[in-house]
Protein backbone atom coordinates (compact mmCIF):
# COMPACT_ATOMS: atom_id res chain seq x y z
CA UNK A 1 0.00 0.00 0.00
CA UNK A 2 1.15 3.68 -1.02
CA UNK A 3 0.86 7.00 1.06
CA UNK A 4 0.60 9.52 -1.36
CA UNK A 5 2.56 12.23 0.06
CA UNK A 6 0.58 14.85 -2.17
CA UNK A 7 -2.70 14.29 -0.79
CA UNK A 8 -4.83 17.36 -0.47
CA UNK A 9 -7.81 16.92 2.79
CA UNK A 10 -11.54 17.82 1.33
CA UNK A 11 -13.72 19.48 4.06
CA UNK A 12 -17.50 19.35 3.55
CA UNK A 13 -19.91 21.48 5.05
CA UNK A 14 -23.62 19.72 5.70
CA UNK A 15 -26.32 22.84 6.12
CA UNK A 16 -29.58 21.48 7.82
CA UNK A 17 -32.48 24.01 7.31
CA UNK A 18 -35.47 23.43 9.64
CA UNK A 19 -38.86 22.12 7.80
CA UNK A 20 -41.58 24.66 8.17
CA UNK A 21 -44.05 24.50 10.37
CA UNK A 22 -47.88 25.51 10.09
CA UNK A 23 -48.81 29.32 10.91
CA UNK A 24 -51.91 29.59 12.13
CA UNK A 25 -53.12 33.24 11.99
CA UNK A 26 -56.81 32.49 12.93
CA UNK A 27 -58.85 32.20 14.67
CA UNK A 28 -58.43 34.97 17.60
CA UNK A 29 -56.94 33.59 20.95
CA UNK A 30 -60.28 34.63 22.36
CA UNK A 31 -64.35 34.42 20.92
CA UNK A 32 -67.16 34.68 22.89
CA UNK A 33 -71.53 33.18 22.23
CA UNK A 34 -73.78 32.99 24.48
CA UNK A 35 -75.42 29.75 25.41
CA UNK A 36 -79.11 28.21 23.10
CA UNK A 37 -77.88 30.61 20.41
CA UNK A 38 -76.51 29.42 16.95
CA UNK A 39 -72.88 28.79 16.85
CA UNK A 40 -71.16 30.75 14.59
CA UNK A 41 -69.02 28.27 12.36
CA UNK A 42 -64.98 29.27 11.92
CA UNK A 43 -62.17 28.37 10.12
CA UNK A 44 -59.08 27.37 11.10
CA UNK A 45 -56.95 29.39 9.06
CA UNK A 46 -53.03 27.96 8.70
CA UNK A 47 -50.02 28.57 5.88
CA UNK A 48 -47.13 26.17 4.68
CA UNK A 49 -44.35 28.70 3.76
CA UNK A 50 -43.14 25.88 1.00
CA UNK A 51 -45.87 24.10 -0.55
CA UNK A 52 -43.51 20.45 -0.70
CA UNK A 53 -45.03 20.43 3.11
CA UNK A 54 -48.82 20.22 2.07
CA UNK A 55 -51.25 18.97 2.65
CA UNK A 56 -52.16 20.60 6.60
CA UNK A 57 -54.30 18.38 8.47
CA UNK A 58 -56.49 20.18 11.25
CA UNK A 59 -57.31 18.60 14.39
CA UNK A 60 -58.78 20.05 17.59
CA UNK A 61 -57.36 19.30 21.37
CA UNK A 62 -59.80 19.31 24.76
CA UNK A 63 -62.55 21.10 22.63
CA UNK A 64 -66.13 20.73 23.80
CA UNK A 65 -68.04 17.74 22.91
CA UNK A 66 -70.76 19.41 20.82
CA UNK A 67 -67.75 21.08 18.42
CA UNK A 68 -66.72 19.98 15.01
CA UNK A 69 -63.89 20.16 13.09
CA UNK A 70 -63.27 19.04 9.34
CA UNK A 71 -59.50 17.98 9.15
CA UNK A 72 -59.26 18.94 5.31
CA UNK A 73 -60.51 22.57 5.30
CA UNK A 74 -60.22 23.38 9.04
CA UNK A 75 -63.87 24.87 9.37
CA UNK A 76 -65.32 24.25 13.19
CA UNK A 77 -69.03 23.50 13.05
CA UNK A 78 -71.29 22.94 16.33
CA UNK A 79 -73.11 18.94 15.64
CA UNK A 80 -76.00 20.82 17.67
CA UNK A 81 -78.23 23.43 16.07
CA UNK A 82 -77.98 25.46 19.13
CA UNK A 83 -74.96 26.12 22.02
CA UNK A 84 -76.09 23.87 24.43
CA UNK A 85 -74.72 24.81 27.84
CA UNK A 86 -72.75 28.33 29.73
CA UNK A 87 -69.26 27.21 30.26
CA UNK A 88 -65.47 28.64 29.62
CA UNK A 89 -64.00 26.21 27.24
CA UNK A 90 -60.34 26.60 26.43
CA UNK A 91 -58.85 24.15 23.82
CA UNK A 92 -56.53 23.84 21.29
CA UNK A 93 -56.32 24.02 17.34
CA UNK A 94 -53.69 22.47 15.81
CA UNK A 95 -52.46 22.59 11.83
CA UNK A 96 -50.40 19.92 11.01
CA UNK A 97 -48.01 19.26 8.15
CA UNK A 98 -46.08 16.38 6.74
CA UNK A 99 -43.26 17.94 8.83
CA UNK A 100 -44.55 19.32 12.11
CA UNK A 101 -47.68 20.97 13.68
CA UNK A 102 -48.44 24.44 14.56
CA UNK A 103 -50.92 25.19 17.75
CA UNK A 104 -52.90 27.71 19.26
CA UNK A 105 -54.96 27.79 22.68
CA UNK A 106 -58.31 28.94 22.20
CA UNK A 107 -60.55 30.17 25.21
CA UNK A 108 -64.04 30.24 24.08
CA UNK A 109 -66.66 32.00 26.78
CA UNK A 110 -70.02 31.28 26.75
CA UNK A 111 -72.62 33.59 28.47
CA UNK A 112 -75.73 32.43 29.82
CA UNK A 113 -78.86 32.51 28.29
CA UNK A 114 -81.56 35.20 29.37
CA UNK A 115 -84.80 34.10 29.89
CA UNK A 116 -87.28 34.87 27.64
CA UNK A 117 -90.24 37.51 28.64
CA UNK A 118 -93.66 37.14 27.28
CA UNK A 119 -96.82 40.02 27.89
CA UNK A 120 -100.34 39.54 28.57
CA UNK A 121 -102.44 40.29 25.78
CA UNK A 122 -106.10 40.51 24.33
CA UNK A 123 -107.60 39.34 21.09
CA UNK A 124 -110.30 39.34 19.21
CA UNK A 125 -111.99 36.74 17.65
CA UNK A 126 -115.54 35.72 15.96
CA UNK A 127 -117.48 32.20 16.01
CA UNK A 128 -116.91 29.76 13.34
CA UNK A 129 -113.83 31.90 12.22
CA UNK A 130 -110.32 30.08 12.27
CA UNK A 131 -107.66 32.45 14.79
CA UNK A 132 -104.14 32.00 14.42
CA UNK A 133 -101.92 33.59 17.09
CA UNK A 134 -98.58 34.30 17.49
CA UNK A 135 -96.81 33.29 20.95
CA UNK A 136 -94.40 36.30 20.88
CA UNK A 137 -91.51 37.05 23.35
CA UNK A 138 -90.35 40.81 23.89
CA UNK A 139 -86.92 39.23 24.53
CA UNK A 140 -85.22 36.53 24.94
CA UNK A 141 -85.06 33.46 22.62
CA UNK A 142 -87.33 31.11 22.99
CA UNK A 143 -86.51 26.78 22.77
CA UNK A 144 -90.02 25.94 23.36
CA UNK A 145 -93.67 26.53 23.92
CA UNK A 146 -96.64 25.04 25.77
CA UNK A 147 -100.71 26.08 26.53
CA UNK A 148 -102.24 25.49 29.82
CA UNK A 149 -105.83 24.45 30.09
CA UNK A 150 -107.77 25.21 27.18
CA UNK A 151 -111.09 24.51 25.25
CA UNK A 152 -111.12 21.66 22.86
CA UNK A 153 -111.48 23.44 19.80
CA UNK A 154 -107.85 25.38 20.13
CA UNK A 155 -104.48 24.22 20.19
CA UNK A 156 -100.35 24.70 19.94
CA UNK A 157 -98.92 23.86 16.72
CA UNK A 158 -95.52 25.15 17.43
CA UNK A 159 -95.18 28.57 18.79
CA UNK A 160 -98.74 29.94 17.53
CA UNK A 161 -102.00 29.30 18.89
CA UNK A 162 -104.83 27.75 16.49
CA UNK A 163 -108.17 26.61 16.31
CA UNK A 164 -112.04 27.74 14.72
CA UNK A 165 -113.97 28.97 18.37
CA UNK A 166 -117.27 27.08 18.44
CA UNK A 167 -119.31 29.37 20.42
CA UNK A 168 -119.07 33.12 21.47
CA UNK A 169 -118.12 34.91 25.18
CA UNK A 170 -114.34 35.29 26.61
CA UNK A 171 -111.34 33.06 27.57
CA UNK A 172 -108.15 32.72 28.39
CA UNK A 173 -105.43 30.48 28.38
CA UNK A 174 -101.96 30.39 29.86
CA UNK A 175 -98.96 30.49 27.97
CA UNK A 176 -95.73 29.62 28.67
CA UNK A 177 -91.77 29.80 26.70
CA UNK A 178 -88.76 28.30 27.62
CA UNK A 179 -85.35 28.17 26.91
CA UNK A 180 -81.80 27.49 28.56
CA UNK A 181 -81.74 30.76 31.00
CA UNK A 182 -85.39 30.01 32.32
CA UNK A 183 -89.07 29.99 31.38
CA UNK A 184 -91.89 32.92 31.52
CA UNK A 185 -95.71 32.89 31.30
CA UNK A 186 -98.22 35.21 30.01
CA UNK A 187 -102.32 35.48 30.12
CA UNK A 188 -103.77 35.69 26.53
CA UNK A 189 -107.38 36.13 26.34
CA UNK A 190 -109.52 36.13 23.67
CA UNK A 191 -112.98 38.24 23.39
CA UNK A 192 -115.07 36.06 20.88
CA UNK A 193 -117.97 37.52 19.03
CA UNK A 194 -120.81 35.99 17.71
CA UNK A 195 -120.54 35.44 13.60
CA UNK A 196 -123.31 37.42 12.25
CA UNK A 197 -122.79 36.03 8.47
CA UNK A 198 -123.38 32.54 10.05
CA UNK A 199 -126.07 30.31 8.29
CA UNK A 200 -129.12 30.38 10.45
CA UNK A 201 -130.97 27.15 10.93
CA UNK A 202 -134.79 27.68 12.11
CA UNK A 203 -136.79 24.44 13.73
CA UNK A 204 -140.63 24.95 15.14
CA UNK A 205 -140.74 26.40 18.89
CA UNK A 206 -143.56 23.14 19.34
CA UNK A 207 -144.22 20.10 18.07
CA UNK A 208 -147.29 20.10 15.25
CA UNK A 209 -150.14 17.61 16.43
CA UNK A 210 -150.32 16.84 12.62
CA UNK A 211 -148.96 13.65 11.68
CA UNK A 212 -148.91 11.77 8.08
CA UNK A 213 -148.54 8.21 7.10
CA UNK A 214 -146.07 6.42 4.99
CA UNK A 215 -146.11 3.08 4.38
CA UNK A 216 -147.99 2.25 7.24
CA UNK A 217 -146.14 4.43 9.76
CA UNK A 218 -146.94 7.49 11.55
CA UNK A 219 -144.36 10.48 11.35
CA UNK A 220 -144.79 13.55 12.96
CA UNK A 221 -143.36 15.83 10.52
CA UNK A 222 -140.85 18.47 11.42
CA UNK A 223 -140.57 21.44 8.85
CA UNK A 224 -137.45 24.02 8.54
CA UNK A 225 -135.69 26.40 7.04
CA UNK A 226 -131.96 27.24 6.46
CA UNK A 227 -130.57 30.98 5.31
CA UNK A 228 -128.13 32.43 5.04
CA UNK A 229 -127.36 36.58 6.02
CA UNK A 230 -124.04 37.08 4.62
CA UNK A 231 -122.58 37.01 0.98
CA UNK A 232 -121.10 33.34 0.87
CA UNK A 233 -124.46 30.85 -0.35
CA UNK A 234 -125.15 27.33 1.62
CA UNK A 235 -123.20 24.74 1.16
CA UNK A 236 -125.77 22.03 1.22
CA UNK A 237 -123.40 19.16 1.12
CA UNK A 238 -122.53 20.13 4.60
CA UNK A 239 -126.57 19.55 5.73
CA UNK A 240 -126.45 17.20 8.75
CA UNK A 241 -129.78 16.44 10.71
CA UNK A 242 -130.13 13.69 13.56
CA UNK A 243 -132.89 12.54 15.78
CA UNK A 244 -132.20 11.35 19.33
CA UNK A 245 -134.22 9.98 21.65
CA UNK A 246 -134.29 11.08 25.44
CA UNK A 247 -137.23 8.68 26.78
CA UNK A 248 -136.89 5.04 27.58
CA UNK A 249 -135.45 3.95 24.74
CA UNK A 250 -132.01 6.07 24.56
CA UNK A 251 -130.56 6.48 20.92
CA UNK A 252 -130.51 7.17 17.47
CA UNK A 253 -133.44 7.49 15.89
CA UNK A 254 -134.35 6.33 12.49
CA UNK A 255 -135.69 9.64 11.37
CA UNK A 256 -136.57 10.58 7.32
CA UNK A 257 -135.00 13.77 5.72
CA UNK A 258 -136.30 15.14 3.58
CA UNK A 259 -134.47 17.79 1.22
CA UNK A 260 -135.79 20.93 -0.50
CA UNK A 261 -133.20 21.12 -2.93
CA UNK A 262 -131.50 19.29 -5.49
CA UNK A 263 -128.36 17.43 -4.76
CA UNK A 264 -126.70 18.98 -8.12
CA UNK A 265 -124.33 21.26 -6.85
CA UNK A 266 -126.31 24.26 -6.73
CA UNK A 267 -126.63 26.26 -3.74
CA UNK A 268 -128.58 29.17 -2.66
CA UNK A 269 -129.16 31.69 0.53
CA UNK A 270 -132.40 30.19 1.58
CA UNK A 271 -133.83 26.29 1.47
CA UNK A 272 -136.08 24.35 3.20
CA UNK A 273 -136.14 20.74 4.85
CA UNK A 274 -138.82 18.21 6.44
CA UNK A 275 -137.76 16.05 9.36
CA UNK A 276 -140.35 12.81 9.96
CA UNK A 277 -139.84 11.59 13.47
CA UNK A 278 -141.81 8.12 14.06
CA UNK A 279 -144.65 9.05 16.07
CA UNK A 280 -143.79 5.75 18.37
CA UNK A 281 -140.58 7.63 19.70
CA UNK A 282 -142.12 8.30 23.49
CA UNK A 283 -140.59 10.20 25.45
CA UNK A 284 -139.58 12.80 24.05
CA UNK A 285 -136.24 13.45 21.52
CA UNK A 286 -133.73 15.87 20.60
CA UNK A 287 -133.10 17.55 16.79
CA UNK A 288 -129.75 18.66 15.62
CA UNK A 289 -129.60 20.40 12.57
CA UNK A 290 -125.72 21.89 11.43
CA UNK A 291 -125.22 23.62 8.11
CA UNK A 292 -121.90 25.12 6.74
CA UNK A 293 -121.84 28.17 3.57
CA UNK A 294 -119.39 28.46 1.27
CA UNK A 295 -116.98 29.67 3.33
CA UNK A 296 -117.06 26.89 5.93
CA UNK A 297 -118.56 29.11 8.67
CA UNK A 298 -120.94 26.80 10.56
CA UNK A 299 -124.54 27.47 11.61
CA UNK A 300 -126.81 25.04 13.36
CA UNK A 301 -130.02 24.78 16.04
CA UNK A 302 -130.87 22.22 18.67
CA UNK A 303 -134.56 21.72 19.45
CA UNK A 304 -136.17 19.42 22.36
CA UNK A 305 -139.37 18.08 21.49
Amino acid sequence: MQIRQDAVPVVLSLVVTQAPIPSITAPSTTMFAEEGSAFTAFNIVATNTESAYSPIIYSLVNAPSWMSINQDTGKVTCVYSEIPNDDDHTFTVIAKNKNDEGRRDIRLIVSAQAPPVIDDKTFNGTVSVPVSIPIVATSGVIRSYSIGTSPTWLSLAGSTIIGTPTAAGIMSVTVRAENFGGYDTAIYTMDIGPNTNAPTVTLPATLSTNTVTVNGVVYYEISGSLSTPGQAKLNTATFTANVTSVGTALGVVNAVVIKGWNNDGTNANSETFKIRVPKATTGGFVVKVTIKDANGTSGGNIKSY
